[in-house]
C-alpha cells in the first residue's frame, strides 16, 4: 500500500464520513420529495382532476335531462303515426311506397310540431335489415351486423302488437338528431319512424362544452363523436387506439383514462340516455351513445409542484454545503497525527518482521491518537510474533500435504493413481453411467522377475510398463496399479476391440524391451477384457471381476493350456475377496 498523504487522508474522511452523510441527506431529500408528491396527488391533483372531470360530466348530463324533457312531447304523437302506418300498411305486398310516404306526410301536416325538418319511415325484416323506407341512404342496412347489441337487446326481444319509443339519439351514418319509435307487427317486421329534427336543438351543448373549456384552464379539448365515430363539429378522426379505449366496458360505466405524458391524459367516455328506473342500459348503448373525449392538461400545475420541490432541494443542497465547510476545517486540525499514524501502518503492513523500522511520525497532541500510537507499537510485536510462529507452522503444512496428497490416491513408485483411487472413479462411473471398457493386466512370472534379478529390478519393469502406458492411453483414459504386478485401465467410449489393440500394442513394446544388465530377461502380459454400460445389469465391481477373471483365465492358458485352467483354477474367491475389501 503506498503511502498515505494528507491529501489522501482527506480522501479517505471524505468516503468514510462526508460521502455517506451526503448520501444519507439525499435519500432523505428523495424521500421527503416522495411524501411530498404523495399528498400533492392525494390533496392537490386527485381533488383538481376529479372536479374538472364532474364539470363536463355534470353538463352533458344535464343536457341530456333537457333532451329527455324535451322528446316526450313527441313520443306520443310518435306513437300515433306508427299506428297509422301499421294500420295503411296492412299487406306490405299491397301497398307502395308512395303511399305509405303520402299516409305519413298527411298525419305530420296534422301537427304542428316545432323543430321537425322531416319524417321516415322504414319496414325492417325479422333478421334485421332495413327492406323498404322512403330514406334511401338507409335501405339495405343490416341493423343486427352494424349494431348487434342494439339489435339482440332491443329490437328483436319484441312481442308482435309492443312499441319501442326511443329518447333523442344520432342518425347512425349521418349524426343528424332524430327520434324514432318502433312496433312489431304481426307477422314478425318491424315499422320502425324516424322524426328528423333541427340540428339547433343540439347547440347548446357543443356551446356550453365550449364555455366550459375556457373557463377551466386544464382543459386543452372536449371532442364529441357519435356511435360510428362521425365527429359532431371539425374534429379530428378518431385513430384506432382511441377506438380501442372507447370500445372498452370501463367507458359506459365510468371514465378510462389514458396517460399520454407527465401531466397530460384522455378521458374517454360512452353516454348513454337517461331512461326510468325499470331500463338497465348497461351494454346496450346504440345508435343513441355520444362518445366524449376529453384532454386535461395539468402541466401548469406540475410546473408548480416542480418548483416546489426544487425550492425544497436548493435548501437541502445549501444545508449540505454548510455542514460540509464547517467539517472541512475540522478536519484539517487532527490530519497531521492521523497521517502520521497510517503512515507507520502501512510501513509495517508493507515490512512486518522489519525490526529496524523505527517511527517516524510527529509527536501528537492529541492524547487519543498518542494512546492510539502505543498500542500500535505493542501490536507490532504481538504480531511480529505470531506471524514467524504462522510461517514455520504453514512450512510445516506444506510438507505434509504434499506427502499426503502423493499418498492418498498416487503410487508413489509409478506414478499412477493407486487402488483408492480406482475404488473412488468406479463409484462415481456408477452413479453418473457412462460406456466403459475395463482392462485387468498382469506381468506374467512377475515374482520369478524379483526373486532372480531382485526388487530393483522388478521396480525397473513395472516403471517401464506405467510410463508406455501413459504414453499409449488417451488422456480421458485412466491407468492404475491397484497392488505387486496388477494394473487396470479403464477405457471410456471405447470397444473393447480398440482398447485390446492399445494393450498389444503395449505388450509388444514390453516383448521387445532389453536391459542393459540383463539381457536375458523378458517381459510379457496377461491381460482381461469387460464391458460396462449404464444399461448394464452387472454393477461395475462386477464388470471389474469379469476382466480379473479374463486375466486369470490367459494367464493360466499360457501355463498349462485351456484344460488345465478348469483344473487350477477353482477357487475364485480369493478374487472376489479382494474387491469386497
Amino acid at each position: 500500500m503506498r503511502k498515505i498523504s494528507k491529501n489522501a487522508l482527506m480522501g479517505l474522511i471524505f468516503k468514510k464520513f462526508i460521502l455517506p452523510s451526503v448520501l444519507t441527506i439525499i435519500a432523505t431529500t428523495l424521500t421527503l420529495t416522495a411524501v411530498f408528491n404523495h399528498f400533492y396527488h392525494k390533496y392537490v391533483f386527485e381533488p383538481t382532476f376529479e372536479n374538472t372531470v364532474n364539470s363536463v360530466s355534470s353538463y352533458i348530463d344535464q343536457w341530456q335531462r333537457t333532451v329527455k324533457t324535451f322528446d316526450l312531447s313527441y313520443k306520443p304523437v310518435l306513437k300515433t303515426l306508427i299506428d297509422e302506418l301499421a294500420q295503411q300498411y296492412g299487406s306490405k305486398s299491397i301497398v307502395s311506397d308512395r303511399q305509405l310516404t303520402q299516409t305519413l306526410n298527411d298525419e305530420v301536416s296534422r301537427y304542428l310540431l316545432q323543430y321537425v325538418s322531416g319524417v321516415n319511415w322504414y319496414l325492417i325484416s325479422p333478421g334485421g335489415v332495413i327492406e323498404r323506407t322512403d330514406y334511401t341512404k338507409d335501405l339495405g342496412l343490416d341493423i343486427a351486423k352494424a349494431v348487434p347489441r342494439y339489435w339482440t337487446g332491443r329490437l328483436e326481444p319484441l312481442n308482435p302488437g309492443e312499441y319501442l319509443m326511443e329518447s333523442l339519439s344520432f342518425e347512425y351514418r349521418t349524426n343528424l338528431p332524430r327520434i324514432f319509435g318502433y312496433k312489431k307487427l304481426q307477422d314478425g317486421w318491424i315499422i320502425e319512424i324516424g322524426l328528423a329534427l333541427d340540428p339547433v336543438i343540439v347547440t347548446d351543448l357543443w356551446e356550453g362544452l365550449q364555455r366550459i373549456m375556457k373557463a377551466n384552464k386544464y382543459i386543452r379539448e372536449i371532442r364529441l363523436y357519435s356511435l360510428s365515430f362521425i365527429p359532431f363539429g371539425e374534429y379530428e378522426p378518431v385513430i384506432a387506439q382511441e377506438k380501442d379505449f372507447f370500445n372498452k366496458q370501463e367507458a359506459e360505466n365510468n371514465f378510462v383514462v389514458q396517460n399520454v405524458g407527465s401531466s397530460l391524459f384522455k378521458l374517454y367516455k360512452n353516454w348513454i340516455p337517461i331512461a326510468g328506473q325499470s331500463i338497465d342500459w348497461s351494454g346496450k348503448s346504440a345508435f343513441f351513445t355520444i362518445r366524449a373525449l376529453t384532454t386535461l392538461d395539468f402541466s401548469k400545475m406540475e410546473q408548480m409542484k416542480n418548483s416546489v420541490i426544487l425550492v425544497l432541494n436548493s435548501t437541502m443542497a445549501v444545508a449540505v454545503l454548510f455542514v460540509f465547510l464547517a467539517s472541512l476545517g475540522v478536519f484539517k486540525n487532527i490530519s497531521n497525527s492521523i497521517v502520521g499514524l497510517l503512515n507507520d501502518i502501512n510501513r509495517f503492513q508493507r515490512s512486518p518482521l522489519d525490526v529496524n523500522d523505527e517511527s517516524r511520525s510527529v509527536d501528537s497532541y492529541i492524547r487519543e491518537i498518542s494512546d492510539l500510537r502505543q498500542s500500535f507499537q505493542q501490536m507490532k510485536e504481538q504480531m511480529r510474533d505470531r506471524i514467524i510462529a504462522q510461517n514455520l507452522t504453514n512450512e510445516r503444512l506444506k510438507e505434509d500435504l504434499e506427502k499426503y496428497k502423493f499418498d492418498i490416491f498416487l503410487d508413489p513408485l509409478t506414478g499412477l493413481f493407486n487402488r483408492r483411487f480406482l475404488i473412488k472413479c468406479l463409484e462415481d462411473i456408477q452413479k453418473r453411467g457412462g460406456n466403459l471398457s475395463i482392462c485387468f493386466l498382469d506381468i506374467d512370472s512377475f515374482k520369478r522377475v524379483n526373486d532372480s534379478y531382485g526388487h530393483d529390478v522388478g521396480d525397473i519393469v513395472l516403471k517401464t510398463l506405467s510410463v508406455k502406458l501413459q504414453g499409449e492411453i488417451r488422456k480421458k483414459d485412466l491407468s492404475f496399479r491397484i497392488g505387486g504386478d496388477e494394473f487396470v485401465i479403464l477405457f471410456f467410449d471405447l470397444k473393447i476391440q480398440e482398447a485390446e489393440q492399445v494393450v498389444q500394442r503395449i505388450q509388444s513394446f514390453l516383448e521387445q524391451v532389453k536391459f542393459k544388465d540383463f539381457p536375458s530377461l523378458n517381459i510379457s502380459l496377461s491381460y482381461g477384457f469387460s464391458q460396462w454400460t449404464t444399461d448394464s445389469t452387472v454393477s461395475i465391481e462386477d464388470a471389474l471381476r469379469e476382466a480379473d477373471l479374463q486375466m486369470y483365465k490367459a494367464k493360466f492358458e499360457k501355463k498349462r493350456g485351456f484344460d488345465s485352467f478348469h483344473k487350477g483354477f477353482g477357487d475364485i474367491s480369493s478374487r472376489d475377496n479382494f474387491y469386497s475389501q
